[in-house]
């Protein structure tokens, strides 16, 4: 992680119904390793406050990235609580 990756940056931010706890935590740090190790993005850095937690990933943008991207948050019950938003190339 905080690798200079080729890509764009695209942000998956998750939106938190109660304060950060420690499960919430480890659900971050289950996605980011899964990303990476699907070979779906590089996982550029993570971060959290109270209100959600971010995880910003290198990736090649295209179609069955993104639906990569979407279809684990879907099998992780986060699908409804995420925002998807790509920044400047990375």
């Amino acid at each position: 992680m905080n690798k200079k990756a080729a890509g764009r940056l695209l942000t998956i931010r998750i939106v938190l119904e109660s304060p950060l706890s420690d499960i919430d935590l480890k659900l971050r740090h289950t996605l980011a390793d899964t990303l990476e190790d699907r070979g779906i993005g590089e996982v550029v850095d993570e971060g959290s406050c109270q209100n959600y937690m971010e995880i910003a990933l290198s990736i090649d943008p295209s179609e069955h990235k993104e639906s990569s991207v979407r279809s684990l948050l879907q099998s992780l019950g986060l699908f409804n609580k995420v925002e998807l938003f790509y920044g400047e190339p990375y």
